[in-house]
């Protein structure tokens, strides 16, 4: 059975991770994938790509992106 406490735990062990995908930093981070598909594409987040698909996004680049949102006020989801 998956409770509360599983889910906690996992998104701490979450909040230690080098990299993400776009859906694993937006269950982080309580928002819609398409906000951080958004910010890859208008290149206010970094992220590897291949082609035209977000691959990864290194956690200090989430970290700079999410700094920069709450400098600027700018919250959108």
């Amino acid at each position: 059975m998956y409770t509360d406490r599983d889910n906690h735990i996992s998104t701490l062990e979450s909040l230690h991770h080098d990299h993400y995908s776009v859906q694993e930093l937006a269950k982080l981070l309580d928002i819609g994938a398409s906000v951080i598909e958004h910010a890859v594409f208008s290149g206010d987040l970094k992220a590897q790509m291949a082609d035209h698909h977000i691959v990864s996004i290194l956690r200090s680049d989430a970290l700079a992106w999410l700094h920069a949102r709450n400098t600027t006020g700018t919250s959108s989801s």
